[in-house]
């Protein structure tokens, strides 16, 4: 808490400097012709104010002050710059700041004047080498969901695509001043950084292994020992005594409060603080599934000769996640089954706004998503605090997207960079674990992943720590391998990725696969028309301007070698596209959760929403309008779900029905009822069955020949629990001896009513 702000957002001068020469001509220095600078509003990415610029630019601002002779100390807070930032005032120069997401600041009163003038220099590029990387901005820069040029990559042959015309080449590099600028004045005393580490305890020991964690004894645990930890600034010239006084209360619940009062001699200049706390009766942080995401406020005030000097509060939470050596997830003791989705709000995040963010969650939460992967990047402080408060976990992947520059210094600004995300995000109880790196190349598994572990696994040792999101294994994987053919055998045999239906195989192939545990898997789909409008214009709809498409992510060779070459207008492509895609995903996942915990333990959709006006594999489109496939996923992501598959066993088709049980509660004498209807043959009938299932529990529960003869049969199914209806669920059952292709099966989803 500062005493007052004086804001600098609005209006700037912005200037361009393409051969990065105008600090060389000591701009910095100077009386700026405003007529040379064009105006600029702040915040924002500078592309957004129509700058169609990447390199280096100059920002400056003039401003007044009043007297501050009674003021101890003055900063400038920098909330978000985007990306490499220097700063001078009144000529001085203060430092520089790498990122794109963290605040930073710096002590400017000796530097103040009546009449103040700033200038920023700010760098946002584009990498000449795009796998050796040297912007550590992760999926927000380069990734084939944001604008991409695709062509050949011929500087790291390792990657397997590197010959492939499609790789994504980055296009655009966000860049600029897109977060708030405040001038801040502080009387005493100011606190840089604060953490609120704290261990469950029990009146024997104070901390519990993984193993320990699963037992059910550890649930009935209901102490913590809470350890917050300050690293604050005194700016007195001599020893002072503070009294800190915390105020812990229950947020969104009614429960127990906590009081605690310490005074503390602070010296001048840096220093580190911390205290230690035991709090009874606590309540723990959940799912929506399993309970109440119970969350506290911590007031913190701080007193120096009974005058309040200093105030801050955060909101805290209790709670232990396990990711187990089976890839089995646990919160508090709970397993649970991971039904997920890849996330990435917008590639300019000053665009994503509590509006856009409380929509994006609605669809999330009625879709039944209970896991968000942040694709390699940090989504705005309101979305974690609204994940916190909704019950939702996050799969936080650090910044880190294919390949980077491996030299020294890249990967000492690398591992600054992973400091700055892990303290950014630490205590947010809805972050499950930390993915260090997504789709790592050999030359950066050995060698800058490993120095990330390290410092990850220094920051913060009680979180669940995952290395190369494209490995799944049993256990951790290989600390290093001798050489690039060790590591790609070893790629191919534990990867996480499950790409059947789109770049390999076919979508009848979801059933022979049976991973740990999916981090990627989808397919891409036309957004609907209005959309489509929205980013082509009515007169440019059709025929399609095929590099055009491509530029947005199209990817034509991919969509005709699974779906062929049946369209013949603008509506009918959109439709067998979005047919394609909520197809594959009510195979795909119905495959997975029939083979709950017999091996895999969950999967992660991609991705939920385009980030940008894209033709990709969102189900939601970048103007926020559903897809086919949304609800196709919302449909097979219930917590109790009725699903059907066919198989052939000897020379005859057998119907198996099976229902998946999420909750954590039995049910028992359930009634399902289910209908068949046939394509091709006058064979409709109903059924009804009494089922019991087991808490968090998958279970086959009948089996019935069927008519050899078939072609297609649609069952539609409901489970009952007494005369209320709690599930229901339509497959869509196919011949595949029959129909060999995606066109044929077509015909029948219209006829059967499920385009």
């Amino acid at each position: 808490m500062s005493i007052n702000n004086i804001n600098l957002n609005g209006e700037w001068f912005f200037k361009r400097d393409p051969d990065s020469e105008m600090e060389k001509q000591g701009i910095q220095y100077q009386v700026i012709d405003k007529e040379k600078w064009q105006k600029i509003s702040v915040p924002a990415h500078w592309q957004l104010e129509g700058f169609n610029y990447q390199g280096t630019v100059w920002y400056y601002k003039s401003f007044n002050i009043a007297n501050i002779n009674n003021i101890k100390e003055v900063f400038i807070e920098f909330e978000k710059v985007d990306y490499i930032t220097e700063v001078w005032l009144n000529g001085v120069y203060l430092g520089f700041n790498e990122g794109d997401f963290n605040s930073f600041s710096f002590k400017i009163k000796d530097y103040l004047k009546e009449s103040n003038e700033l200038f920023l220099k700010v760098k946002s590029e584009i990498d000449k080498k795009p796998e050796f990387k040297k912007t550590i901005k992760g999926g927000i820069y380069h990734w084939d969901c944001v604008p991409i040029e695709q062509r050949g990559l011929i500087d790291c042959p390792e990657v397997p695509s590197a010959a492939n015309e499609r790789y994504p080449n980055p296009l655009i590099n966000p860049g600029g001043i897109w977060g708030d600028v405040n001038i801040a004045f502080y009387s005493s005393i100011k606190i840089n950084e604060k953490k609120f580490p704290y261990y469950f305890k029990s009146n024997s020991k104070d901390c519990f292994s993984s193993e320990e964690v699963e037992s059910k004894d550890f649930r009935k645990i209901s102490s913590v020992l809470l350890n917050p930890r300050f690293k604050l600034s005194n700016f007195s010239d001599y020893p002072e005594s503070f009294d800190f006084v915390f105020k812990i209360t229950p947020d969104n619940f009614s429960g127990e409060s906590y009081e605690f009062c310490v005074r503390e001699e602070v010296f001048p200049g840096k220093s580190s603080i911390d205290f230690k706390f035991k709090l009874d009766n606590i309540k723990r942080w959940w799912i929506r599934e399993f309970g109440n995401p119970n969350l506290y406020k911590l007031q913190l005030d701080i007193f120096s000769k009974e005058e309040l000097v200093y105030s801050c509060s955060e909101t805290i939470a209790f709670r232990k996640t396990v990711l187990g050596s089976d890839f089995s997830f646990y919160l508090n003791g709970r397993r649970f089954y991971v039904r997920g989705a890849n996330y990435l709000s917008s590639q300019f995040l000053s665009q994503s706004d509590k509006d856009l963010y409380d929509k994006d969650l609605e669809y999330m939460l009625n879709a039944n998503i209970n896991m968000l992967r942040l694709f390699s990047h940090l989504e705005n402080d309101y979305f974690y605090e609204q994940c916190d408060r909704k019950g939702l976990l996050i799969w936080q992947d650090l910044p880190f997207q294919w390949g980077y520059d491996n030299s020294v210094e890249t990967v000492e600004r690398a591992k600054n960079v992973a400091e700055k995300a892990v303290n950014k995000l630490i205590d947010h109880p809805s972050i499950f674990n930390w993915c260090l790196h997504s789709e790592s190349r050999y030359h950066d598994y050995i060698k800058l992943d490993k120095v990330i572990e390290n410092k990850v696994e220094e920051l913060d040792p009680g979180r669940p720590i995952w290395k190369n999101s494209v490995f799944m294994t049993e256990g951790k994987p290989p600390e290093y391998f001798k050489s690039l053919e060790e590591f790609e055998e070893y790629n191919r045999q534990n990867l996480s990725v499950n790409w059947v239906g789109w770049y390999w195989g076919g979508i009848e192939d979801a059933e022979e696969y049976n991973p740990l545990f999916i981090t990627e898997f989808g397919t891409q789909s036309l957004p609907g028309k209005k959309t489509m409008i929205n980013i082509f214009g009515e007169d440019k709809l059709w025929p399609p301007d095929w590099e055009e498409w491509k530029r947005r992510g199209f990817q034509k060779d991919i969509y005709e070698k699974n779906i062929g070459r049946t369209y013949d207008s603008l509506d009918q492509l959109i439709k067998i596209s979005q047919a394609y895609q909520s197809y594959f995903y009510k195979e795909h996942i119905e495959a997975m959760r029939r083979k709950k915990y017999a091996n895999n333990n969950g999967m992660v959709q991609f991705h939920f929403v385009s980030t940008w006006p894209a033709l990709d594999w969102s189900i939601i489109d970048h103007k926020r309008h559903p897809k086919k496939a949304y609800f196709a996923v919302k449909e097979s992501y219930q917590k109790l779900l009725p699903s059907f598959r066919v198989i052939k066993k000897d020379k005859n088709y057998i119907l198996e029905g099976w229902l998946i049980n999420d909750f954590h509660s039995e049910f028992i004498d359930l009634e399902l009822r289910y209908r068949l209807e046939y394509n091709n043959l006058d064979k409709n009938a109903e059924f009804s069955n009494k089922i019991n299932i087991n808490a968090d529990s998958s279970k086959k529960i009948l089996e019935m020949k069927i008519n050899n003869c078939f072609e297609a049969v649609k069952v539609q199914s409901q489970i009952y629990n007494g005369q209320d209806e709690i599930s229901q669920n339509t497959n869509l059952l196919f011949n595949n001896e029959v129909l060999s292709n995606f066109s044929e099966k077509y015909t029948i989803i219209k006829n059967l009513g499920g385009e």
